[in-house]
């Protein structure tokens, strides 16, 4: 995640992003088809997840613009 970056992926099912929160805060949102936003993880451990509905889709973003790497896994 670099500054002014967001990222977005095409997937159904749960999906969980690990990073180390000291490095910078990063959150997930799930849409669905329709562009919808249905669920958000902001937490402030080093994982966040969210449940994404077939047709959905996930945003990776950082929390006021905190940067930092992170591995994502659709489950």
């Amino acid at each position: 995640m670099c500054a002014g970056d967001d990222d977005w992926f095409t997937a159904t099912g749960e999906v969980e992003i690990a990073f180390t929160h000291a490095t910078g805060d990063l959150d997930l949102e799930a849409y669905d088809a329709a562009g919808t936003r249905i669920d958000t993880s902001a937490g402030t451990g080093n994982v966040e997840t969210v449940t994404v509905p077939a047709g959905g889709s996930v945003h990776v973003f950082g929390y006021a613009g905190a940067q930092g790497g992170y591995t994502l896994t659709v489950r």
